[in-house]
């Protein structure tokens, strides 16, 4: 992992671990645009997500996603289908920065 590059980009552990699955995430779908959930995230990375309510740890997750700093390396378009569905993530991974960064393995 190439630590400077994440200190510049001002990334913390949970930044690098939810980077870190969606970069497995791709790869497992040979694709750097792919859908995935919320939920998914939140139970792949329970070290990261420990609150109690799955609302407070959804709450977390989207202020991570928030950050710019995140967004120079993934961002995602949400696409409310209402209930019982919910809504549906579409992410895209920077590939560039992702690379650059260095985190191939780091989770799952």
């Amino acid at each position: 992992m190439n630590m400077l590059y994440a200190m510049e980009n001002n990334l913390n552990i949970n930044d690098i671990c939810i980077l870190g699955l969606l970069n497995t995430v791709a790869k497992e779908k040979n694709s750097d645009i792919f859908q995935y959930s919320y939920k998914e995230i939140i139970d792949d990375l329970p070290l990261v997500f420990k609150s109690k309510t799955h609302k407070a740890n959804l709450v977390m997750l989207r202020r991570i996603l928030d950050r710019k700093e995140v967004q120079k390396f993934v961002t995602r378009e949400i696409n409310k289908k209402g209930y019982p569905r919910g809504s549906i993530v579409t992410f895209t991974l920077n590939r560039k920065n992702i690379d650059k960064l260095g985190i191939e393995g780091i989770v799952k």
